[in-house]
């Protein structure tokens, strides 16, 4: 089962796509199921059309759904985080791993805290426990305090459209490097038709230092290269 996201500048557009993509994809046997819109129009005009002849297509109003393995809610158009670690009385480097491995987060919008977790296991790693061993106590703690302040993930969202118009847009890429970790974020910036200046993230990334000992100006050096060819991408 895949997901497909698209997008359009009007209503008119949307479902013009939408036949389209179900035409082409009909053809060849590929029968769309699942519909989600942020849009009652587009979405009236697909109960319309293909609710009548097909009794099996899920045709969903504004709520949340996974799309491409991040939580879209369609209500208010923007992305959010849900997290729930569920971990057994005593904590093991087996169900760490596990449960930290829920914080999905392609786009890196969510990666000061999941750096958190990546220099956790690194930390945890060098103490050469078994799988099933149980975590010494003040890693214990440090973990249940790293849970409490992740409760905060469900918070955050992040605006899907990018809000981006024909007028000039400038990417703005910055990185940093430390002892720990090393990363890199990238805005876009535009002026609005109101000639304010908007800021929206595009992208981020954050990885932990390896142990070997490399130099921090070295790595700051590496990851300048890598924000250009990441912009060079996004443009």
């Amino acid at each position: 089962m895949d997901d497909l996201m698209a997008g359009a500048t009007s209503n008119r557009e949307a479902i013009a796509l939408i036949q389209n993509l179900s035409e082409t994809l009909d053809a060849r046997g590929f029968h769309l199921r699942k519909w989600r819109s942020i849009s009652q129009d587009v979405l009236n005009n697909l109960s319309e059309n293909l609710g009548a002849n097909e009794s099996n297509v899920e045709i969903h109003p504004g709520n949340c759904s996974k799309t491409l393995g991040l939580i879209w809610d369609s209500s208010t158009d923007s992305f959010v985080f849900k997290i729930n670690f569920n971990f057994e009385s005593e904590i093991t480097k087996r169900s760490f791993l596990s449960q930290s491995a829920r914080l999905f987060d392609p786009l890196g919008f969510l990666s000061p805290c999941t750096i958190l977790i990546k220099i956790f296991y690194q930390q945890l790693w060098l103490l050469k426990l078994d799988w099933d061993n149980t975590l010494p106590e003040h890693f214990a703690i440090k973990w249940h305090k790293f849970q409490r302040e992740f409760q905060q993930i469900c918070h955050i969202s992040i605006p899907r459209w990018l809000q981006f118009t024909e007028k000039e847009i400038t990417l703005h890429g910055f990185s940093d490097a430390s002892e720990s970790a090393y990363a890199f974020v990238i805005y876009a910036v535009q002026r609005n038709v109101n000639g304010v200046t908007e800021v929206t993230i595009l992208a981020a990334k954050s990885k932990v230092a390896p142990l070997k000992p490399v130099s921090i100006p070295r790595f700051r050096v590496k990851w300048s290269s890598t924000v250009t060819q990441t912009i060079f991408c996004l443009n």
